[in-house]
């Protein structure tokens, strides 16, 4: 791992691996242990066992750089991914030296640090230059717990919550889930008077008789009280989080639910009669709903800085798919196109097993759809919203280096098909615009969003819009 990020941790070759005897104890057991992980991993990812050796060689270097802990190796997901980042190393190492490579030895010299942060002795000036950045505004449970108790409706919140149980808004998210207790007993939910901070929409006067100056001057107040609660609360992401239609957080291990009164109006708003601003939806909050409910029963997201995108997949998709994260959407689509398995089913067979009480890992599942080595890739993917609030420099440069979402991510699992695949993922792609322009999307769309992911597989742009345009004219 770098002392700075300008000259990142290189795998050495093998041959300047130091013998047995020379590791010391603490070494020899951490080397045990991840051998013990890669026999573990390998039943449930058969792509291990074929890749054993190389894997087993990259790794220990990066046990004996990082001072990885044996105990590190106990956490079935972490060891996944050491184990795909240890695949991407044993690539690295073959590479001939030069700018190329730079971004991708900076990117996994970045992921390692961060994975194994809390189970390594080595670089401890770097982790407190990290922790000193990361944790710079964050607050305790218990400011965090005041300020929302602060800006807490009471009488909103109790009459959000009985028309969530009459109309059984959260029933089947907590089926799927499974979750047998009342939904809104297992998560605290709150309403708070906070609006979008700045303001900018534009709200209509109701029966109630109220003038639309007045409803005006009610948004404008909790605009003002989204800002007062952006300070309050510190942390720099709350002004984001009051933007949002909800947000989940923990509070003293309990997931608590919170959403804006303004957004909550639009879900009380066919009982009271109540103002509410312009062309807010109120399945669209409801899906909201859904969305952060998924968040607090079994989130995927791990060492803090891996799987933000998988989880807001899963949680999109545990919450109907109301329409948020395009970009996370727009990358999984690509990889279902391509290997013809998406990631909903995979979140669905997990749940599934979930619920029967078995072990399952949706890091499993990714690992063997789309490759080992693109697992880390999928698990450092990140929604472009997050990005400006990350503070470490460490979080930052794995985020900067590592492949983008759209295009690029699944460039690297066509890398590895045959060309059979790519022919069958060809077919799969023509369908499916075909399917899509029928139903009056426009080719010009369909070009954009079609065309990264059709130049993996061969497909040219002139064959992509002769599909969408055929199939379109014949819709009419």
């Amino acid at each position: 791992m770098p002392e700075t990020l300008a000259t990142p941790y290189v795998a050495q070759p093998v041959e300047a691996l130091p013998e047995a005897a020379q590791l010391s104890p603490e070494s020899q057991a951490a080397h045990a242990a991840f051998s013990n992980s890669l026999e573990a991993l390998s039943v449930n990812v058969p792509e291990i066992a074929g890749r054993r050796d190389e894997l087993f060689t990259a790794g220990n270097e990066v046990i004996d750089a990082l001072g990885v802990k044996p105990e590190f190796f106990d956490k079935h997901d972490h060891a996944l991914l050491f184990a795909s980042i240890a695949a991407n190393l044993a690539d690295v190492n073959k590479m001939q030296p030069g700018p190329d490579n730079y971004d991708k030895k900076n990117y996994l010299a970045n992921a390692t640090f961060l994975l194994t942060l809390e189970d390594a002795d080595g670089h401890t000036a770097l982790k407190e230059r990290h922790l000193t950045q990361d944790e710079s505004d964050e607050v305790s449970d218990d400011h965090a717990a005041a300020i929302y108790q602060k800006y807490t409706d009471g009488p909103a919140s109790a009459k959000l919550i009985e028309k969530i149980d009459k109309a059984g808004y959260l029933d089947e998210v907590a089926d799927k889930l499974g979750v047998t207790a009342k939904p809104t007993e297992e998560v605290k939910i709150r309403v708070l008077n906070i609006g979008q901070p700045g303001g900018g929409y534009s709200f209509k006067k109701q029966e109630n008789g109220l003038e639309y100056s007045e409803v005006n001057a009610w948004a404008k107040g909790l605009s003002d009280n989204a800002e007062e609660f952006a300070r309050d609360m510190i942390d720099s992401s709350a002004k984001l989080a009051a933007g949002a239609a909800g947000f989940a957080v923990e509070l003293h291990g309990k997931p608590e639910f919170m959403i804006p009164r303004e957004k909550a109006e639009a879900v009380l708003a066919a009982d009271d009669g109540v103002h509410i601003q312009e062309g807010i939806d109120a399945s669209r909050v409801v899906g909201t709903l859904r969305h952060e409910f998924a968040h607090t029963h079994g989130n995927t997201r791990i060492a803090k800085h891996f799987g933000f995108a998988i989880e807001e997949r899963r949680a999109e998709h545990f919450g109907g798919d109301t329409g948020e994260y395009y970009d996370v959407k727009q990358m999984f689509n690509e990889l279902a196109l391509l290997k013809g398995v998406h990631v909903k089913d995979m979140f669905d067979k997990v749940a599934e097993a979930q619920k029967r009480g078995e072990d399952a890992s949706i890091y499993d599942e990714l690992a063997n759809a789309y490759g080992l080595d693109v697992l880390v890739n999928v698990a450092t993917a990140v929604p472009r919203p997050y990005v400006p609030y990350f503070k470490s420099e460490f979080v930052k440069d794995m985020y900067r280096s590592g492949p983008k979402m759209e295009g690029e991510i699944a460039g690297f699992v066509a890398a590895k098909m045959t060309d059979e695949e790519k022919q069958i993922a060809a077919k799969r792609i023509l369908e499916t615009v075909s399917k899509v322009a029928a139903n009056n999307v426009t080719p010009d769309f369909l070009m954009d969003y079609y065309a990264k992911i059709a130049t993996h597989t061969g497909i040219s742009r002139e064959q992509l819009f002769e599909a969408a345009n055929t199939a379109e004219k014949q819709a009419k």
